[in-house]
């Protein structure tokens, strides 16, 4: 019986994606770490249907940052507001921020 083998490319690494809905304050800190445990290099966190970030949230986005080095997390935030509280924040210096989830792929 002959013997065949057949050899396809890799498919392209997967990055995570934490879609965050809602409020995160002070009160829902805990629980966002949480959803940030899947990311453990480049990921996605899409902030397009975050209505608020307060400090304890950005603190939980600044320790992901911290733990996966900077910029290899990229932050989709179209909302006018919550990208000017990353603005204020600096985040910047740690992430990429992008208005779309298609740019946010591409970056990685």
């Amino acid at each position: 019986m002959p013997v065949s083998e057949r050899r396809e490319a890799p498919v392209a690494q997967q990055v995570p994606v934490v879609r965050l809905i809602g409020e995160y304050d002070v009160y829902s800190a805990s629980a966002l770490a949480e959803m940030l445990q899947p990311i453990t290099g480049r990921g996605i966190v899409d902030l397009t249907a975050v209505r608020y970030l307060d400090s304890a949230g950005l603190a939980q986005l600044a320790r992901l940052a911290n733990r996966v080095g900077p910029h290899a997390v990229v932050l989709v935030a179209p909302n006018p507001q919550i990208r000017r509280v990353l603005a204020l924040a600096r985040f910047d210096r740690l992430f990429v921020v992008v208005d779309e989830l298609d740019d946010a792929r591409r970056v990685l």
